[in-house]
């Protein structure tokens, strides 16, 4: 681009300040349609990334954000600003497919372009394309911004990783790829992590990023240490409309006031309007795309969940709450795992609410051990557990070297009492049904229910798991879509024993269990009832 010589003056005088170059030298095209293409003018929350890199010398950020707030175009800038500026430097960028890496390239390439002639004629370009741009200065080492799916070999100096919290509930091996492999190679660099969110509080992206930096006091962090920040929707001046704020709905108009009340978070009529005919009627999903607090953004949905609407209307309807233990008494409904996920959910029924209270998660125990797990949940809350019910695998009998028993004969054995096995339905799709038909009724305890269990590198609470359990993509399983098999299916399945058991009336709405006709088991192929009740 052809500058005057007046003009090149004034950028030879103050190129060296980079607030300078920030504000003046690089051009971008805007999202907004019809906009012209213009020089960048950095909005509030992107100056504060740029102090925090440039000013502060920070080297470990993580940006979780609402949709189109413009990091993108300015973490693509701050890639060329350091390839100009800086000899035999690599800026490595890592999306979530190829097509949006190559998005990111291109905003790299429209501001190098666009540059005055005079300091573009001052390099030499090594390597120009969709992917990656070289260039150098004479007699000193070319510098590098590529972008693709994932990190090169060797070691960079400023890695941006964008939508990891996507990857890492998409696609746990290649988040596994930039934890163990992407990260060590920028050691002494930058890492910048840009990302909307997907999945709730697990992956490697919460467990070693998000919670260890909001977990650190401000007070004891240094500059190598990972600081969050957050930018909700109504940062970006262009979300609001002009109109008549009283057609909003009282749940939305509730809500807004409770941003104000809980959050600091006010907004005047326009910015209200907007999010009511924008992002309220996207339920669950404006979590994902349009988040007003941090907190939210692990609410995001997940695409072909199975119960995530239940859970999004039980948040909004005030039933994740805590609640004290009634004098009702208790029931818990397992799913069945050894190698796999043993998943305890204990549930009270009072009146007309099924009060799901508490669940426990474990891998590899043995039934001896889960059977004192329950005795000894039953004695610390000071509560009566009237049936334990198996799902109808409970029933089967597993051969041994000594002798040939069901789980619920081996439970009996541990001292485990009123044990009841649900019989099988036809169809999985029938049983989920039955889950859906009694979310309406359900109240779910935060505190209990948001505990989160670690398994290695995978973390998951019975609350993320309701909302996280998803049905597999058709693409991956053309022939049956049932939801997949994963660490989120263990809790979900607990609450299905729930509901089939309650759907054959087995679930008492009294103190006493009624006795279980066994011709109900011999007319559905399963087991008999087992009644340990000495």
């Amino acid at each position: 681009m052809k500058y005057s010589p007046a003009d090149l003056a004034i950028i030879k005088q103050r190129i060296s300040d980079w607030r300078w170059r920030f504000s003046h030298l690089y051009w971008i095209n805007p999202a907004e349609h019809g906009v012209p293409e213009c020089v960048f003018q950095p909005k509030p929350e992107q100056w504060e990334i740029l102090e925090a890199i440039y000013d502060r010398g920070e080297v470990r950020l993580g940006i979780l954000k609402a949709r189109q707030l413009g990091f993108s175009t300015l973490l693509a800038i701050i890639c060329l600003d350091m390839i100009l500026f800086r000899a035999g430097f690599v800026c490595g960028i890592v999306d979530q497919t190829k097509e949006d890496a190559e998005k990111k390239m291109d905003k790299v390439i429209f501001a190098w372009e666009r540059l005055p002639d005079d300091i573009r004629e001052s390099y030499e370009i090594v390597t120009q394309n969709k992917s990656e741009l070289t260039i150098r200065r004479p007699k000193r080492s070319g510098s590098t911004v590529y972008a693709g799916k994932n990190a090169r070999g060797g070691t960079h100096q400023l890695l941006w990783i964008s939508e990891w919290g996507p990857i890492q509930f998409d696609d746990s091996k290649r988040s596994d790829d930039i934890a163990d492999g992407a990260l060590p190679s920028a050691e002494k660099g930058i890492v910048v992590v840009e990302t909307t969110w997907k999945g709730g509080k697990t992956g490697r992206l919460y467990t070693e990023v998000v919670e260890p930096a909001l977990k650190l006091a401000a007070s004891v962090r240094t500059k190598a240490d990972w600081k969050v920040y957050f930018f909700g929707w109504w940062l970006e001046p262009g979300y609001r409309f002009d109109g008549d704020a009283r057609q909003i709905s009282i749940e939305c108009s509730d809500y807004l006031q409770a941003l104000q009340d809980t959050h600091g978070i006010i907004l005047d009529e326009a910015q209200k309007l907007w999010y009511f005919k924008t992002a309220w009627p996207k339920r669950q999903k404006r979590y994902e795309e349009y988040p007003s607090h941090l907190a939210e953004i692990f609410l995001s949905p997940v695409e072909g969940a199975v119960y995530a609407s239940f859970m999004d209307r039980a948040q909004v309807d005030g039933r994740v709450i805590d609640f004290p233990v009634s004098r009702e008494p208790f029931y818990t409904f397992w799913d069945l795992g050894k190698r796999d996920l043993m998943s305890i959910t204990f549930i009270q029924i009072v009146g007309l609410q099924v009060r799901v209270y508490d669940c426990h998660l474990e891998r590899g125990a043995t039934l001896a051990a889960c059977a004192r797990y329950v005795q000894s949940w039953e004695q610390k809350h000071d509560a009566f557990i009237a049936g334990n019910f198996l799902p109808h695998d409970g029933g089967w009998e597993r051969l041994g070297k000594e002798y040939n028993k069901s789980i619920a004969e081996s439970l009996a054995e541990c001292g485990l009492r009123n044990i009841y096995v649900v019989p099988r339905i036809p169809k999985l799709a029938i049983g989920l049904d039955y889950v859906r038909d009694r979310l309406p009724n359900m109240v779910f305890h935060s505190s209990n229910l948001g505990r989160v269990f670690e398994f290695g590198t995978h973390r998951v609470s019975f609350l993320d798991s309701m909302s996280n359990y998803r049905f597999a993509p058709i693409d991956k399983n053309s022939s049956s879509r049932e939801p997949l098999h994963d660490i989120n299916s263990h809790a979900c399945d607990s609450v299905r024993t729930y509901a089939e058991a309650d759907e054959r009336g087995m679930v008492p709405k009294s103190a006493g269990l009624r006795e279980i006709d066994e011709r109900e088991y011999e007319t559905s192929g399963s087991v008999s009832n087992f009644d340990f009740d000495f």
